[in-house]
């Protein structure tokens, strides 16, 4: 049995406790700051819906009160409803931050339901919907169709049999946004007499055209119940833990005691990391002293990592943050959100060999009439290369020495973040520095500045294509500015340039 659950106003109660609002004030959240995402029940009776832009849904409403969306808060509270569904399954799938799958052995569910949505219920603090089927398809149609048996009740449960599946799921529109079919596809269907999920079974897909039979044989498996999508465990991530222990009279007390624990420990976790292909995206590093408290310390990596010696560094990074600590009488190390490396893998060199040896594959794979015998690499280049001729041309294959060099004309962003070119005026102080500066430029946020703080000043020797005056000395200056930026400005004669700002 597959089980559905959905708390979709999460947002609305983490929202209504940021901001310390009542249930009566009409509430939006917005994820853009222009565009209504959702809508509480006070402000959808005034007409309010998702897609507004948020100066309608205020002329509908005057006291409307918007809050942006806010990702941690929502995944910080959801994450307690996950912890608590891992309890009663090891197959939990997240579908996003407002809707969660469970797979369940055969139990009796329906009680078993209305127990756990109530603890849910009570974790969130928001209205919970559960649904059960023997698919996840039939377990999400479920969960839409509950509804609470008082209007106070803070969950509702239902439990779709596989025979009723037909009466359920016949009616269902191909519109529906669950079936995920594109406006052209229904239309073709609704020509060939298909307007509901039911219409395929009693039409049957062997007598629509050939070029919809694909769609209608799993339109038919829908019909039905049948997905052929499990639930899948993503939900505690993986992770791999090692922790030493000490005996009483035998506490760690030296830095360099702790070093070598979690050089240890690193190499331990490491070996099954590569045995099993998978690489840490998060470390953390916990510590016991001596009266029995925990402290800990997590990190997410910068990028997924195996090696020990990476393990290692990004362990003694962790370690540095603790406060000074007594006698430690445990060290733990966890490798967080283990995943698999990438699918695609280059294999036409060999990284551990020489760079010539490459070097010589390079130009014997390519050669019209030799190979060297015994160079597996030079086939597998030669192979490739005649593939991707074949396929797309001479022109698709190209060596590094005809790849030119990046100029900085090519680009379009500076070191700042974002590469302009714009005149501005400049006042100067009385030593002749920048002072304040101008912009005329319509779609700038402010139109005046206040220079602070001159970075840094240097000159640059500019050969301008429009003008045969021969190179022309450029003054660069780095400021800070009131309102709050980094800009570069560039002094060209009397002319004053913004050439890069803070993005």
């Amino acid at each position: 049995m597959i089980t559905c659950f959905d708390w979709r106003g999460i947002r609305l109660r983490i929202a209504r406790s940021i901001q310390g609002i009542t249930p009566e004030t009409p509430l939006v959240i917005t994820t853009d700051t222009t565009t209504v995402h959702q809508a509480c029940p006070k402000a959808g009776a005034s007409g309010i819906r998702s897609g507004q832009t948020i100066l309608a849904a205020r002329s509908l409403c005057p006291g409307l009160c918007v809050h942006p969306d806010d990702p941690q808060a929502v995944r910080a509270a959801v994450e307690q409803a996950w912890d608590r569904l891992a309890i009663e399954s090891c197959y939990v799938e997240p579908d996003g931050l407002e809707r969660c799958y469970l797979h369940l052995d055969d139990i009796p569910v329906e009680p078993w339901l209305e127990t756990l949505g109530a603890d849910l219920a009570e974790i969130l603090g928001c209205a919970v919907r559960a649904g059960a089927g023997r698919s996840k398809w039939l377990a999400f149609h479920a969960m839409r169709k509950c509804k609470r048996p008082f209007p106070d009740a803070r969950f509702a449960t239902a439990v779709l049999q596989a025979s009723d599946a037909w009466l359920a799921l016949g009616n269902i529109e191909l519109s529906d946004i669950s079936l995920g079919l594109s406006p052209a596809l229904q239309e073709r269907f609704r020509k060939a007499g298909v307007t509901k999920l039911g219409d395929v079974i009693r039409v049957t897909p062997q007598r629509l055209p050939k070029s919809l039979r694909v769609d209608a044989l799993h339109l038919a498996d829908l019909a039905v119940g049948n997905d052929a999508n499990p639930v899948q465990a993503l939900w505690p991530p993986d992770s791999l833990t090692e922790q030493q222990r000490f005996a009483p009279g035998d506490e760690c007390c030296f830095q360099e005691q702790v070093i070598q624990i979690l050089d240890a420990l690193t190499k331990v976790i490491s070996q099954p990391l590569q045995r099993r292909g998978v690489f840490a995206k998060g470390l953390a590093v916990v510590v016991v002293d001596q009266d029995g408290e925990e402290h800990r310390e997590e990190a997410t990596l910068k990028a997924p990592i195996a090696d020990a010696g990476a393990l290692l560094r990004a362990a003694r990074r962790l370690w540095a943050r603790f406060p000074p600590l007594g006698p430690l009488s445990g060290i733990a190390l966890s490798a967080l959100r283990l995943e698999a490396g990438s699918a695609a893998q280059g294999t036409l060199f060999d990284l551990f060999g020489s760079p010539a040896s490459v070097t010589d594959d390079i130009h014997d794979g390519l050669a019209d009439g030799h190979v060297r015998a015994g160079s597996e690499r030079a086939r597998r280049l030669r192979s490739a290369a005649a593939y991707l001729t074949a396929r797309q041309g001479h022109r698709a294959l190209q060596s590094g020495r005809s790849v030119g060099s990046v100029r900085a004309s090519d680009g379009w962003i500076s070191p700042l973040g974002t590469r302009l070119l714009e005149r501005i005026d400049v006042r100067l102080d009385l030593i002749g520095l920048p002072a304040h500066y101008e912009r005329t430029c319509r779609y700038a946020s402010h139109q005046a500045y206040d220079i602070r703080f001159i970075h840094d000043r240097w000159r640059e020797e500019q050969v301008l294509r429009s003008t045969l005056d021969g190179p022309t000395d450029d003054i660069v200056y780095r400021v800070e500015t009131m309102p709050w930026s980094i800009a570069e400005l560039r002094q060209r004669g009397e002319l004053w340039f913004l050439t890069g700002m803070v993005d």
